[in-house]
Order: structure tokens, then C-alpha cells, then sequence
């Protein structure tokens, strides 16, 4: 049996921490003992444990230094050098054979696998802007890594300027479509905010900030209200965690709006399947996205997916067939999206269940639980 070590970036479960949780619920237990770090206790460090994964505390910089504020750089530096430490005393006590880092935004692994002489698989789930801070990405993860997994073909692109060759291989977030049958789900959402049924839900799901697009929601929302009012526009995520200056925004424009009846912040839920499986319509408005959870969490539970068409969403949703892309940034795009599925209720169970069958077809946990387990295999030598 190999030890896996999972280095993650975040203790609460964002899209990266919940699709990693995914692959550790499937994975071979039989060749696999499984490890990880995280930066702090928190809601994701329960649930894995509660997957019997064995999880060390280290607390790790994620503000990484810059180019112009060597203050800042000092500070990062005085943080960072101790979870390295930290890191390698992990993996040389628990005899690691192989270190699994969850995103590209942490860098705190590479040197302690550059000193233990471990194999790094450096999983890609973000995307850059052009300039030096992307270039010093590309060029660190690249030189020490191992292998490198990228979860779209839009997020591999940051290695396109570098010769790499097969070190880079593109594997896409999976789900179980079983978790997510619709014939199963009977979802609680309606009785929970005491709706009629004749309303209709439209729901925004993810973190909050400004590049999810929750404004533009917002003011499609607006748009809709004016003409219809038996609609409910819900924004799904942790409010406490958000970018507070954008919430405070987003609230003042429905204050200003008054839309408060019909436009409501759920907050965060660990329940996200029942809510999901609640709603009429789900949209992704966001200005920049390596892949999309929530996109297809929602194809999978056969709901028509709005989505603009950034990042790597285009290899999700086929546009018209599994789903609706719209470009970012524009509320009437939202709107006229949104306005042509509610009064067309035969196309949103075409779109559903279209959907559902490309998520079964092509981004089910098995098959990237398997791709996985041969990228461990090769390095480690066993099958």
C-alpha cells in the first residue's frame, strides 16, 4: 500500500476541496493510505476525516510575494519557510510515497518534495491574466512537478508557452450521477422558504466576489421583476466569507432596486444538492472560470444551465443542446436567457436532461478517479 499526502489551500469546501473530496471517496482504498494538509480547521478538515483521512494542521501563506513590495515579501517569507519545514517532517514521518498539491494557488509543497525526493502532481484549477505573476506560475510549477493535471484544456494553457511535452495531461472534475438523480433528490428548498408553487426559482451558486458576476445577476433579476414577480432570484454562498465590500454593493443595489422579496442570499449550504435540485433555472455568471462546479452539479440533477461562456465552460456545456452560454458581463443576456426557458418549459426538460447525459458520458467520478489512480500508478511504479 502507497501513501498519498493531499496539500490543499483552503479548509472550507470551495469547487477544488469538494472535487478532491470526490476523488478520495473513490479512489482504491486497497492501494492507497491517504493523507492531508490544510491551512486551518475548518468544515473541509471534518469532512475529511469523516472519509477516514488521516489530516495534519500546518498553517500555510497563500498571499504570495509580489514583484514591487519587498515588505510584503519579507512577511510572506517569515510564514512560508516554516510550513516547508512543517510539510517535509509530514512526509518523512508518515513515510509519504506521493504528494498530491489541490491547486495551483499553493506553493508550499514543492520544496519539501525537492528535499524528501517525493513525486509532486500539481493539479491546475485555475486560470491567470497575461504577465510576470503568470509567467513565474507556469515556470515554477512546470520545473517542479512531477506530473502536472490540469481540469480543462482552458487552464492547461498556461503552460503553452513552455516545452513540456506529456507532463501536462487534462483531466476533468467528476461527480457521481447517482448522488445526483433526480428521481431520488426530493429537495426541502420550496417548504424551507414557504414558496407558492406556482414560483419559479432562479438561482446563482459559488463564492462571492465580483468575478462570479453576482451584479449582473442582480440586475437581470431587476429586469425580470418588472414584468414578472412570481419569480424568486436566490444567491447561493457563504456571506461571511465573502468579498464584503461587493456584498455590501450587491445589497445596496437591491435595496436601491427594491427587490428584496423576490432577490434572497441563502448564505452557505452543505446541502447543496437539495438546494440545486430545488431551483427552475441555474446561472453562472462569472467573468472568469477554469471549469464550474456548480455547472455541473446542476446538469446532473437535469436543470437547464445558464452559463456565460468563459474559461473552460464551453468544454461543459455545448451551447443550446446541454445547456445556454451567454457572453460575461451583460445583464441582458442574462435576462433574455432567463425569460426564454420560462415561458418554454418543454426546452428546459430537453436542455436537463441533455445535460445529465453528457455528465454521465463524459465527467463521471469513475473516470477521473481512474486517470487519477494511473498517474499515481506510473510514478509509483504499480498498477
Amino acid at each position: 500500500m502507497k501513501n498519498i499526502l493531499y496539500v490543499n489551500h483552503e479548509s472550507y469546501p470551495g469547487g477544488a476541496s469538494l472535487s478532491l473530496l470526490g476523488l478520495i471517496k473513490n479512489i482504491n482504498k486497497r492501494k492507497y493510505k491517504l493523507f492531508a494538509v490544510c491551512p486551518a480547521d475548518g468544515p473541509f478538515v471534518d469532512m475529511l476525516r469523516d472519509k477516514e483521512v488521516e489530516v495534519r494542521i500546518i498553517p500555510m501563506e497563500m498571499n504570495y510575494f509580489t514583484f514591487t513590495n519587498p515588505v510584503q515579501n519579507f512577511v510572506f517569507m517569515t510564514k512560508y519557510f516554516p510550513a516547508v519545514y512543517n510539510i517535509i517532517d509530514y512526509i518523512v514521518n508518515k513515510k509519504i510515497d506521493l504528494v498530491h498539491v489541490n491547486s495551483s494557488v499553493n506553493f508550499n509543497a514543492y520544496l519539501s518534495c525537492r528535499y524528501t525526493k517525493k513525486p509532486l502532481i500539481w493539479h491546475v484549477r485555475e486560470l491567470y491574466d497575461e504577465g510576470n505573476w503568470k509567467n513565474f506560475v507556469a515556470k515554477t510549477i512546470a520545473k517542479n512537478s512531477t506530473r502536472i493535471i490540469a481540469n480543462s484544456e482552458k487552464s492547461a494553457e498556461l503552460f503553452n508557452d513552455l516545452n513540456i511535452g506529456k507532463k501536462v495531461q487534462v483531466i476533468y472534475n467528476g461527480l457521481d450521477p447517482a448522488e445526483y438523480d433526480p428521481t431520488a433528490v426530493q429537495s426541502t428548498l420550496r417548504e424551507e422558504l414557504k414558496l407558492d408553487p406556482k414560483k419559479k426559482i432562479v438561482a446563482i451558486a459559488g463564492s462571492i466576489n465580483s468575478e462570479k458576476g453576482h451584479a449582473e445577476f442582480i440586475d437581470a433579476a431587476s429586469q425580470i421583476l418588472e414584468k414578472n414577480k412570481d419569480i424568486i432570484f436566490l444567491i447561493v454562498g457563504d456571506t461571511e466569507r465573502a468579498d464584503q465590500v461587493y456584498l455590501g454593493v450587491l445589497e445596496e443595489i437591491i435595496e436601491k432596486k427594491q427587490i428584496q422579496d423576490n432577490v434572497l442570499f441563502l448564505g452557505y449550504r452543505n446541502d447543496i444538492i437539495n438546494v440545486l435540485a430545488g431551483v427552475d433555472i441555474i446561472v453562472s455568471a462569472s467573468w472568469r472560470e477554469s471549469f464550474g462546479r456548480v455547472i455541473f452539479e446542476g446538469m446532473a440533477l437535469e436543470k437547464p444551465v445558464i452559463a456565460t461562456s468563459v474559461g473552460g465552460v464551453p468544454e461543459i456545456i455545448e451551447d443550446d443542446i446541454t445547456g445556454m452560454l451567454i457572453p460575461h458581463g451583460d445583464s441582458s443576456a442574462i435576462r433574455n436567457a432567463v425569460e426564454s426557458l420560462l415561458v418554454n418549459p418543454q426546452k428546459c426538460v430537453t436542455l436537463g436532461k441533455l445535460a445529465r447525459k453528457r455528465i454521465q458520458d463524459r465527467f463521471s467520478i469513475q473516470n477521473h478517479t481512474e486517470a487519477i489512480e494511473k498517474i499515481y500508478d506510473g510514478e509509483l511504479g504499480t498498477k
